[in-house]
């Protein structure tokens, strides 16, 4: 028998705190960084979204 993947039963970034999950965060800053300066090289752009992320309010590091 093969194992079934668990499906989530809610979304982490609808969590009281308004936190959301490093992933979540870079997907929403590349494509908000690719509209604003598309030319932007994409280690510039991930260099950019990781500084970002060490001091976002979203970040549940940062309490």
């Amino acid at each position: 028998m093969t194992k079934s993947a668990k499906s989530k039963s809610s979304s982490p970034s609808s969590s009281k705190s308004g936190k959301c999950t490093w992933p979540e965060f870079v997907s929403r800053r590349t494509a908000e960084l690719k509209e604003q300066n598309p030319d932007q090289e994409a280690a510039d752009r991930k260099k950019q979204i990781s500084a970002e992320w060490k001091v976002s309010d979203e970040n549940p590091k940062n309490d």
